[in-house]
């Protein structure tokens, strides 16, 4: 008996068992390790793309900050001038960029840069109200325009049945 178990001790299979233990055993603290790296990896991305999202958010509300204040500084420079006070109660934005308002006191649009910065006006023969990139309303007049907004030419227009509050595209 002594002697079988001597021989198990030394056989073969044995040390094959052992040694792919050693094997599981070593590449389970591998992936272990790895994992933990990993995590670790991760984490650290997460951090990074939620400060790149803080910096980002930072720099947009920075230039909306500074748009409105050259929009507020243009509004006054115009007022300073004798017009009636702004009513803006439409905008939109233009492909190439530029910035549209309606104000309905004095009848025009006026047109900025999309840093705030005014460009011109354009008179238009009633009070605008809402504007989108191709068209404008007046609900006291009850009608609806396609203007060119370059020249301020109005191409088109139509007196709705009833008052219009606004357009979509």
């Amino acid at each position: 008996m002594q002697d079988v178990v001597k021989t198990e001790k030394t056989s073969p299979v044995l040390e094959d068992i052992e040694n792919d233990l050693t094997c599981i055993m070593t590449n389970y603290d591998s992936s272990i390790k790895n994992r933990k790296e990993n995590k670790t990896r991760i984490n650290l991305q997460q951090l990074s793309c939620i400060e790149e999202i803080q910096s980002v958010r930072k720099l947009i509300n920075d230039k909306l900050d500074e748009m409105e204040q050259c929009l507020k500084d243009t509004i006054a420079s115009h007022l300073q001038t004798g017009e009636k006070r702004i009513n803006v109660l439409g905008c939109t934005v233009l492909p190439e960029g530029l910035l549209v308002f309606t104000d309905s006191n004095n009848k025009r649009l006026i047109i900025c840069e999309i840093d705030g910065t005014f460009k011109k006006d354009i008179l238009t023969l009633f009070p605008p109200r809402y504007i989108t990139t191709v068209g404008l309303t007046s609900s006291s007049s009850k009608k609806v325009s396609l203007v060119e907004l370059i020249t301020g030419k109005e191409l088109s227009s139509f007196a709705p049945d009833d008052m219009c509050f606004g357009l979509s595209k």
